[in-house]
Formats: C-alpha cells, sequence, structure tokens
C-alpha cells in the first residue's frame, strides 16, 4: 500500500461517548467547578404519554411547586436539560444531564481532544484496513492539491439559543488532507479521494471525491466567520443539500463545550437546537466561477 495513506491521517479518533449504566460512572464524569448536589426531579412535558417532549425540571426545594423550564443557571453553569426518573417496575432510572463547560483544562475537553487527535490502536487498524481497500479501487497515482490556505481539520459544532458549541454528542470531527476526504464515523475513519479541488473565491472551497464503493460526492465549503473559523460546507445530492456546520481545528479553543451525560444514548431532542438558515449563511458566498485543480 502507498506509504502516502499512512501519513495522510494523522491523529484523528473517536471515542464512543455514550452507553453508561445505573451503576457506571456517568458519561463525562463531573465537570470542573460543577457541584452534584441533590439529582433534581424531573417534571416532563409530552405530546403523548412516555414521550417527552419538553424537559424541565424542579430542585428538591421546589417538589411541592412549580418546575422551571431549561435552560437555567445552577452554580455558575447553564444547563439546558437535567432530568431523572425512576421505573417503578424494572428500577431502572433515566436520566440525561446537558450542561456547558467554559473550562478548557477540565477533564470534559481533555476527552473531546483526545477523541479528536490520539491516533488510538484501532483507529489506525481501521484507517489502514480502509485506505488499502481504497489503494486497490483505485490503483493509479495519487494525485495531490494545494489546498490554498484551507484548514485540514474541522470539529463539528452546534447551535444552542444562539450560541455556537462544541457538541459532545456529534464527536465526529473530518480532515480535509491534499489527497483525502476522510471522515470519522461510529465505525471508524472512513477515507475517499479527493478528485478535483477549488478556491473560486476567498473563503470557499469546492471539492469532488470518489469513495471506497464508486460514488463521486460533491461539497462546497464556506469560512463564513474567519475571526472563529466557522465553516459551513454543504454536499450536493442532486437537488438536495445537506448542510454541517463546523468549526476550523481539533478542537476549537473558541467555543464552549456541550457536556452529556445520560443513562442511554441521547437522541437530540432533549435539547432545542437552533433551526440555521443555512441558505442564508452561505447564498452571498456562492459563486459559478469554479477554479478547480484536477491535477
Amino acid at each position: 500500500m502507498d506509504s502516502r495513506l499512512h501519513t495522510l491521517y494523522p491523529c484523528l479518533a473517536a471515542l464512543a461517548l455514550y452507553g453508561c449504566t445505573e451503576n457506571a460512572r456517568p458519561r463525562g464524569g463531573q465537570a470542573d467547578g460543577i457541584a452534584r448536589t441533590s439529582v433534581a426531579m424531573a417534571v416532563m412535558t409530552s405530546d403523548r404519554a412516555g414521550e417527552p417532549h419538553v424537559c424541565r425540571v424542579a430542585s428538591e426545594e421546589q417538589r411541592a411547586g412549580t418546575a422551571r423550564d431549561v435552560p437555567f443557571v445552577r452554580n455558575d453553569t447553564l444547563f439546558f436539560c437535567d432530568y431523572s426518573r425512576r421505573d417503578s417496575t424494572t428500577g431502572f432510572r433515566d436520566y440525561c444531564r446537558v450542561f456547558v463547560d467554559k473550562n478548557r483544562l477540565s477533564a470534559n475537553y481533555e476527552r473531546m481532544r483526545a477523541a479528536a487527535s490520539l491516533d488510538s490502536e484501532r483507529n489506525r487498524r481501521d484507517f489502514g484496513e480502509l485506505a488499502a481497500a481504497l489503494r486497490e479501487k483505485y490503483p493509479g497515482a495519487i494525485r495531490r492539491f494545494d489546498r490554498r490556505g484551507c484548514p485540514e481539520a474541522w470539529q463539528r459544532l452546534a447551535s444552542v439559543e444562539g450560541e455556537y458549541y462544541i457538541d459532545e454528542r456529534m464527536a465526529y470531527p473530518i480532515r480535509i488532507t491534499d489527497s483525502l476526504f476522510v471522515e470519522q464515523m461510529q465505525d471508524g475513519p472512513w477515507p475517499s479521494l479527493i478528485e478535483s479541488f477549488g478556491n473560486p473565491a476567498h473563503g470557499h472551497y469546492t471539492f469532488r471525491t470518489r469513495t471506497l464503493h464508486g460514488e463521486t460526492r460533491r461539497f462546497d465549503l464556506f469560512v463564513i466567520d474567519t475571526q472563529r473559523s466557522v465553516g459551513v460546507l454543504v454536499e450536493h445530492s442532486g437537488a438536495e443539500k445537506q448542510y454541517t456546520l463546523l468549526a476550523a481545528g481539533e478542537v476549537s479553543p473558541h467555543f464552549d463545550l456541550l457536556v452529556w451525560e445520560s443513562a442511554e444514548m441521547p437522541s437530540g431532542n432533549e435539547i432545542p437546537y437552533d433551526d440555521i438558515d443555512f441558505e442564508a449563511l452561505t447564498s452571498h458566498r456562492t459563486t459559478t466561477a469554479v477554479e478547480v485543480q484536477t491535477e
């Protein structure tokens, strides 16, 4: 296998961030500076019985009164969700806490850095196998492109209540090297060959990839905030577009971290993610003049 394929994926790894049980230490543990007082009692509203729609919380002292809607601040920490309930039949305790960690030196941030940058044994193995399969499928010379200043490492962002956060629930970084587009999936890092790369305007990059399964994918990457290096990745699939909000770097220092602690894997409906008008964010950057490198 081409030895360059081994070096095009440095330090990209992901950790399983879910799967806590009642007797296990909650995912993420105790964030620095967050006092764990008595567990709050959850007050849930729902469209149908047993299906939470709005997460609300009451403290020990509030159980006889009216609960507060989230978000709320406790011990200087912003919470977007905090509930706990025990099944009277099985005894299983379901809980979910989502809070903001601002401490860049906390254990939560360290875990995210490890997920984004550690060259784990499993990811080395998985990437090596996939890279070998990719090299076998496309035995020709690997083309290299000038990225024209496009950052290599990107981390997904989430927008909640008008603020951008690094989201522990979406800890799947991507890389854009001079030859490969690498996406971290739940089952490891998946590389695709970059077939063309362009820089039609400042802060606008276009590229086309070929996957291991022979599919052609087309992307635009718009840098929408140069001070904080925020970008929007647009994947084109026919007339459909799929948007992903990103921050440059393995773990951007510009954004606080959304920490999830839950008994089971969360669905994402537990907190009020913003509906972003990506068309408005990227429309003024769209251009039809595409400067494309093919060699």
